[in-house]
């Protein structure tokens, strides 16, 4: 976990990464509005705050908003000021935005799990995706979902690595035609 002031003792910024969720056993996907766990989640990450650099959340109101980031999720925890503190028990609930994304990212654990699912991948399926190469790993961006691709990879979580972190930091392998191309040559090889 990394923890970024960003202005003073007002608000700051923490880097969760997909290890410390993992350390803290904790699915992002399970983290929905009012759920126990969200907010066992983020008391727990406010107590590891206060131990390590003394922002309280205690005496007074804050506001909390997540994105993703690289694996895991970045946290902006604002402190609004108000009269009197907050207390555990004063919270009712807690209403977190979710993006919406618009596509489905894979990732594929071996290039042997990619050559086998595109043995069987349909024409319309693969027309609608981009495939990435990132840190040994492929992973596959797709517009529209496909059963049997689950049997070939992992669908990561909303939060996990995301196309916008893909187009940034992996390489394109191919996509439309090229991608067709590709698929096509795979299943002609027997």
């Amino acid at each position: 976990m990394r923890i970024e002031k960003v202005e003073g003792n007002r608000k700051i910024r923490v880097l969760v990464t997909q290890d410390d969720l993992l350390e803290m056993n904790i699915n992002i996907s399970t983290l929905t509005p009012d759920s126990p766990e969200l907010h066992s989640f983020l008391f727990r990450v406010m107590e590891y705050v206060k131990r390590e650099t003394g922002f309280s959340a205690k005496n007074g109101q804050v506001m909390v908003e997540a994105s993703p980031h690289e694996g895991g999720v970045a946290l902006t925890v604002t402190k609004i000021a108000t009269k009197k503190p907050i207390r555990k028990s004063d919270i009712k609930s807690i209403k977190v935005k979710k993006k919406i994304y618009p596509h489905r990212v894979y990732r594929f654990p071996s290039f042997d799990s990619l050559y086998r699912y595109f043995k069987i991948i349909d024409d319309a399926t693969a027309a609608g995706m981009r495939l990435y190469l990132y840190r040994d790993m492929y992973f596959a961006v797709a517009a529209t979902g496909d059963w049997r691709i689950n049997e070939f990879t992992d669908r990561l979580p909303q939060t996990g690595i995301g196309e916008r972190f893909l187009t940034e930091h992996a390489k394109l392998v191919a996509d439309g035609k090229k991608l067709m191309n590709m698929i096509d040559g795979i299943k002609n090889l027997d």
